[in-house]
């Protein structure tokens, strides 16, 4: 699987929702205090989080400012992938494929 698209809405610097394409070869650059840094922590906190594990895990300090202010405490990570297996295992016994599971948005993509 290769991760084409990444949104990020209401997370530190980027209230409003911000999407970002990969390809593959995809590099962050501008001045300082734009919000590089903060895509690559989204990033992480997307891959890694897992509350019932205790990898890693949100923190007050992530949500928008501008959020916290209006009690709007929703922050949204989401990401696209493509290049998807035809199969899955979804069980030991039950192999099926994430088109037959509905998953799959209109452009053939699995969107988490």
């Amino acid at each position: 699987m290769q991760l084409t698209k990444f949104k990020i809405k209401k997370f530190r610097a980027y209230e409003e929702e911000f999407v970002i394409s990969f390809d593959n070869l995809t590099t962050f650059f501008g001045k300082n205090d734009v919000g590089k840094s903060s895509i690559m922590e989204a990033l992480y906190l997307f891959f890694n989080y897992n509350p019932k594990k205790g990898l890693v895990k949100f923190e007050k300090d992530d949500l928008n400012i501008e959020c916290q202010k209006r009690g709007d405490e929703e922050t949204i990570l989401s990401a696209c992938f493509s290049d998807l297996p035809d199969q899955v295992t979804i069980d030991e016994a039950h192999s099926t494929s994430l088109s037959e599971e509905y998953l799959l948005n209109s452009s053939g993509q699995y969107n988490i």
